[in-house]
């Protein structure tokens, strides 16, 4: 079996209490052509003596003020050398062998970016629910759920050099928008192996609700003024993305038509 090297980003602040864990997830898959990669944005907790005690295992690891958690990550596929590529959040964990399935999945070559289900897990690691998301196009990222299972996502690292890297001036949807340009350029492939869980607890950046949604209403009016879309397109296509929440509440079928959809997205 092919081994491609896999780098690993993981940007870290103030950590301490989850990222042991964090680090051990991704030392113990044991894969033989790991490239690690630790970004601390200059923690004051415990969190360098934690990375000190793994070094060993850590291809690289710097701590040192940043412009916050997208810089972070940036700084990370800069010098990532891996064939491909993920970040995984410092309070977040890789699953026992993903990195193993990872290899078996990229041996195809004409896969450029998964994406898969993934575990949700509380403040004691334990699994309290599963996010699977099977459709990820600019369609129904743009006008549909905005969830996005950032921890089961990976992609060759040619990807960047299509599209870029992380907009640092974005600290709360930051994932949203660089996967949106991804499937812009892109066509993801479903992989339904749960890579990763994602951690919720009360400390995290993602609870503040309203960054998150005033990034997001920016984004999506970004993208419906540079492609030209008029409000009524847009309302419509925002509707027919939710048409499972409308299905589900009042139990209407063939609520809507695939003609609405006919315009594809601007892939290039």
């Amino acid at each position: 079996m092919n081994y491609p090297k896999i780098t690993i980003i993981t940007p870290s602040f103030n950590q301490g209490q989850f990222l042991e864990e964090t680090i051990q997830s991704v030392l113990g898959q044991n894969y033989p052509n790991l490239e690690y990669i630790i970004m601390d944005g200059g923690s004051s907790d415990n969190s360098i003596e934690i990375i000190k005690k793994y070094e060993h295992g850590i291809a690289i690891w710097k701590s040192e003020k940043d412009k916050g958690q997208s810089d972070a990550i940036n700084k990370g596929l800069r010098i990532a050398t891996g064939e491909i590529v993920g970040w995984l959040n410092s309070d977040d964990l890789l699953s026992p062998g993903s990195l193993f399935e990872l290899a078996k999945v990229f041996n195809d070559s004409r896969i450029q970016i998964i994406f898969s289900p993934i575990n949700i897990i509380n403040s004691d690691s334990k699994i309290c629910g599963v996010s699977n998301r099977k459709v990820m196009d600019f369609n129904s990222m743009l006008f549909g759920s905005q969830v996005v299972n950032q921890e089961g996502i990976f992609w060759r690292r040619e990807v960047n050099g299509r599209i870029g890297h992380i907009n640092i001036g974005l600290h709360y949807a930051m994932d949203y928008d660089f996967f949106l340009r991804c499937c812009q350029a892109y066509k993801p492939t479903y992989v339904p192996y749960k890579f990763a869980s994602h951690r919720k607890h009360s400390a995290q950046k993602t609870n503040s609700t309203d960054g998150y949604l005033k990034e997001m209403t920016e984004l999506r009016m970004k993208y419906k003024k540079e492609l030209g879309y008029g409000d009524l397109y847009f309302w419509i296509n925002s509707l027919y993305q939710s048409r499972r929440r409308i299905v589900k509440v009042f139990g209407i079928k063939n609520f809507f038509r695939r003609e609405w959809m006919d315009r594809k997205s601007p892939v290039s």
